[in-house]
């Protein structure tokens, strides 16, 4: 948006730098020739195409320079920025003649019998609007998705576990903000726990390799199968893969988690009757876990970039941003200064927002935007390109940012 009070001090600025610059034009050329002066400002940021009638020529001046001709010509003259620029005004000597170009930004002068300067002002447009991300249903190779382990969990154990493969199981996880996960077991088939023992299960879920690995410890005592006994066990599923079907479940309001993997575990057991003690170790097989859950990944980013006038009156751009996290909590980060760059784009960074929900300052959650690019012409700018790292959950991420925009 073309910015007034700004445009009224450059008018300011200008009229002083070009009472200097003027110095020996707008008077009568002296003989036949007469010579225009033409700047450009910033450098490499417009183009202005001319044409003169006597003699009859024309170009296109890519820098400042100078025009000339014979006294009488018509000269006619037009200001076009380069992407990513918009003209702001043209001066003749002191007096502002933007208001006489046409709607191609053209102006035809003459007949000319003086000196002039012509003075032509870019600027690089500054892109500004609201803008909402969001991971795609099937995400790009490398792209690793945020989930929400918090939920219930039912299903079969999977088949090469130890001892209770196959059997079913149901359990309710709880996940805080680190990833740190609780889990609490409601029942497995042929196990009945022993309610006095000090027993456990926790574990943790995390980003390895662009994809989720879940660590399990636990601690138990009880009756399986009719005997007595205790263990103790740490299993690790890794490199998880949800693909093929989140698009076509989680997202689509299906329960069923298909997610397989690499398993690795090391499981202690002690006979409480005999004292017989057996020990078993995976490091690495292929696992395959169909669960039934209410857990999600789904996760969005609201931005922001504006500007405002600080106090005297120089336009400053903020960026700002709102995280909906897969738990459903909101995330408001506070307003930062950012500037745009037309090789670069704009750099944000966003962290130690408050939890709206819990209205508390979140020191685990950062996400930022890097590169972002947009193609300008004249005041519509369009997102082109860009990279966005996210961390939360315990887990993370990165992918291109135009995979991520929502229409």
């Amino acid at each position: 948006m073309f910015n007034q009070t700004r445009y009224l001090k450059f008018n300011r600025g200008m009229r002083y730098m070009l009472a200097g610059l003027s110095l020996g034009y707008g008077v009568a050329a002296q003989g036949a020739g007469v010579t225009w002066k033409i700047t450009m400002a910033p450098g490499k940021s417009g183009e202005i195409a001319w044409e003169t009638s006597n003699p009859q020529k024309s170009g296109v001046l890519q820098a400042s320079g100078s025009l000339s001709f014979d006294e009488g010509s018509y000269v006619d003259l037009t200001f076009t920025p380069k992407p990513g620029y918009r003209l702001v005004s043209v001066y003749k000597n002191l007096d502002n003649w933007t208001s006489s170009l046409d709607d191609n930004n053209h102006f035809r002068f003459g007949p000319v019998t003086n000196h002039h300067l012509i003075a032509a002002q870019f600027e690089l447009i500054t892109p500004t609007g609201a803008y909402d991300f969001s991971p795609p249903a099937n995400l790009p190779e490398g792209v690793a998705a945020i989930f929400n382990g918090t939920g219930h969990y039912s299903g079969h154990v999977p088949a090469d576990m130890p001892v209770v493969a196959n059997k079913a199981f149901d359990a309710d996880v709880a996940m805080d903000e680190s990833g740190k996960l609780d889990i609490m077991p409601n029942s497995l088939e042929g196990y009945t726990p022993d309610s006095s023992a000090n027993t456990s299960i926790v574990g943790a879920l995390k980003t390895r390799h662009d994809k989720p690995e879940v660590t399990v410890s636990a601690k138990f005592k009880g009756q399986f199968a009719g005997y007595n006994g205790e263990g103790s066990g740490v299993g690790t599923l890794s490199a998880i893969d949800t693909q093929n079907q989140l698009a076509k479940s989680l997202q689509a309001g299906d329960s069923t988690l298909d997610a397989s993997g690499t398993g690795s575990y090391k499981v202690k057991l002690k006979d409480s009757d005999s004292g017989n003690k057996l020990s078993y170790t995976e490091k690495e097989a292929a696992v395959s876990a169909p669960v039934a859950t209410d857990a999600t990944r789904d996760w969005s980013v609201h931005v922001v970039i504006s500007q405002e006038q600080d106090a005297k009156g120089k336009p400053v751009t903020y960026a700002q941003g709102t995280l909906t996290l897969p738990t459903g909590d909101k995330v408001a980060f506070p307003k930062r200064k950012v500037k745009y760059s037309k090789t670069k784009g704009y750099k944000i960074a966003f962290s130690r927002g408050t939890n709206m929900t819990s209205n508390e300052v979140d020191k685990k959650t950062k996400l930022s935007i890097a590169n972002m690019l947009f193609d300008c012409a004249d005041n519509n700018c369009e997102l082109n390109d860009g990279q966005i790292s996210y961390q939360f959950l315990g887990q993370k991420g990165k992918g291109k940012l135009t995979d991520f925009i929502l229409n």
